[in-house]
């Protein structure tokens, strides 16, 4: 079997065989029917897999014509791939550029330092603090990025 990740149109069924991270798992917790939802109001939806298991989905709501919310969210094992996943990353930023957008952005929950360098790692930029906007009532940190 291949050690290269392969990137492919989501399915609910990948997020539904994921094990998520600890720190993201709440959002089947929140919403049984996450998998099935997340698909419905997205405007881009990428699954990513290694070894044909899904390790990680990154998507895309609009929020306008011209600015998208990003997303990720990420199985325990996906930082075995870590490099391979932000190449991805840079690789769907450069393309939503392509597709008319100039900014995105997205939250980054406040407990989660790991996520936080994360999403600087591709040059996102904290632009506030937002209290309570987690679906569960916990704080976040906005980010942004202009293209």
């Amino acid at each position: 079997m291949s050690t290269s990740l392969d990137i492919v149109p989501y399915k609910p069924h990948h997020l539904r065989m994921m094990n998520i991270q600890d720190k993201q798992s709440y959002v089947l917790d929140l919403d049984p029917d996450f998998p099935e939802n997340v698909e419905l109001v997205s405007r881009e939806l990428w699954t990513v897999l290694f070894e044909g298991a899904p390790i990680a989905v990154l998507g895309l709501l609009e929020i306008h014509p011209t600015c998208g919310d990003v997303f990720a969210v990420f199985a325990k094992n996906f930082a075995q791939r870590l490099k391979g996943v932000l190449r991805v990353c840079h690789q769907l930023i450069e393309d939503w550029h392509e597709l008319r957008y100039t900014r995105l952005q997205t939250t980054v929950l406040e407990d989660f330092p790991k996520a936080r360098r994360f999403i600087q790692s591709l040059d996102f930029k904290q632009e506030g603090y937002l209290r309570q906007f987690a679906p569960d009532g916990r704080d976040v940190f906005m980010y942004g990025k202009v293209i």
